[in-house]
């Protein structure tokens, strides 16, 4: 009888680690680790990660709000260098909203030289 409650016990601790592995996974698909701006060439540098082949989209909008300029890429499992031409923006302050397949990634500003 104690067994047969710890085996219950037991299947419900790993069924919620393994929900939460999942989950978290899910999120982790893939991650920008930085993005830098290259004066010399009107370009966005981004380092990003990404466990599996999937499709980068990049919305950069002005503090007005406005979509300024859309990318679309797509990345392979493992680091990778993207470099995106930026060189038809004005100079100002911009938001970078960074997305995948599954949804949302990261938001990041930066100033265009």
């Amino acid at each position: 009888m104690l067994f047969s409650f710890l085996d219950a016990a037991f299947d419900k601790i790993f069924l919620s680690i393994l929900c939460c592995y999942f989950l978290l996974g899910k999120t982790k698909a893939m991650q920008i680790r930085q993005l830098q701006q290259s004066n010399y060439n009107n370009s966005l540098l981004l380092e990003v990660e990404c466990v599996k082949n999937t499709t980068l989209k990049l919305k950069v909008f002005s503090t007005e709000g406005k979509i300024a300029k859309l990318f679309e890429t797509n990345v392979h499992p493992g680091y990778q260098n993207l470099s995106f031409n930026v060189g038809d923006l004005s100079s100002g302050n911009y938001v970078l909203n960074a997305f995948f397949e599954e949804g949302f990634i990261k938001s990041i500003k930066f100033i265009k030289q």
